[in-house]
């Protein structure tokens, strides 16, 4: 969790490619419709549905934040 500046409290995840010869994307299934951003190679992209996926280098990551 993140705490925001007024206390507001958000979901943050790491997710990682734990490969280490194989890039490939990542697929996240959220139970309902959210909207966020995510953090893949230093650059934020905003996104919404039930579900993303991000290409991935073996043994790289994203961090996705979920907005309130």
């Amino acid at each position: 969790y993140v705490e925001g500046v007024a206390g507001d409290t958000r979901e943050l995840y790491f997710v990682c490619n734990n490969s280490i010869l194989n890039d490939g994307s990542i697929t996240i299934n959220f139970k309902h419709n959210v909207s966020g951003s995510y953090i893949d190679d230093g650059v934020e992209y905003r996104f919404s549905g039930n579900s993303l996926t991000v290409d991935t280098l073996a043994g790289e990551g994203f961090a996705i934040l979920l907005d309130k």
